[in-house]
């Protein structure tokens, strides 16, 4: 959250700044941009937690999955937009993440034969990938600083598909030892869920052309949702996508 307060903060002394200038700002005679670049996308870990509590032996069995939601690492981000009025332009932009985390599982098991006697367990599920797809449709105003360097300031909602990998908890993830029946082993198993949820993003973008046509620049984005998820036999946990994109690469006008 508090790179979103710093990106919002940025934008609107922005906007602020540029709101007595616009009516004065040379329209651009670029017709739209396309741009490509190489970023990194900053969210802290995230732990989320699925539980169930399915009948075993007469009682009740609890069975907990901690997941850890790796939301940070490199990307790339590709787009463009056409200019709609002045220096006001519409856009898209496409940008994609994975990583791979894992989650501590543990569980409480009643007894077969004596009554509220459980045993616990535990275990750990590592390999599971974090897949996120962002879609960013935006409008931006461009603001130019000289011929050849602009900025500009967007907005807009961005559409996330998730790709998880999940504990199942469906079927009991523990077997029995043996006798005397004192102890059960973690056996975990993984599947994956798809998932897609509205959220929004915002940022700035700075150009600087080397011609008319072709630049260079970099960016940063804020974008941020919550996807709800529910494992097989589990609780639906809340995966968080999104965060601080920085990065930069190549631009061209037309």
């Amino acid at each position: 959250m508090k790179y979103a307060v710093r990106v919002m903060l940025v934008v609107v002394v922005a906007v602020l700044v540029s709101v007595p200038v616009m009516a004065q700002t040379p329209v651009s005679s670029d017709r739209g941009f396309v741009f490509g670049n190489f970023a990194f996308q900053i969210q802290g870990n995230k732990t989320v937690t699925s539980t169930a509590t399915p009948d075993v032996y007469g009682e009740k069995a609890t069975i907990e999955a901690a997941q850890v939601i790796k939301g940070q690492g490199p990307t790339f981000d590709v787009g463009g937009g056409v200019r709609v009025y002045r220096n006001l332009s519409l856009g898209v932009a496409y940008s994609q993440l994975s990583t791979t985390g894992e989650a501590a599982l543990s569980a409480s098991v009643p007894h077969p034969l004596l009554y509220d006697r459980p045993r616990t367990t535990s275990g750990t599920a590592t390999g599971l990938t974090h897949k996120e797809q962002q879609i960013h449709v935006f409008a931006m105003w461009m603001i130019p600083a000289t011929e050849k360097f602009d900025v500009g300031v967007f907005g807009g909602p961005t559409f996330f598909q998730l790709k998880q990998d999940v504990v199942g908890l469906g079927t009991p993830p523990f077997s029995e030892v043996g006798s005397p029946y004192t102890s059960v082993t973690m056996n975990a198993t993984k599947s994956q869920v798809s998932a897609s949820k509205v959220g929004f993003n915002i940022g700035a973008d700075v150009t600087y052309k080397f011609t008319k046509t072709f630049g260079a620049g970099g960016f940063a984005r804020y974008s941020t949702a919550k996807v709800p998820v529910t494992p097989t036999g589990g609780s639906t946990v809340q995966i968080p996508v999104g965060g601080m994109q920085i990065g930069g690469g190549i631009r061209i006008r037309f």
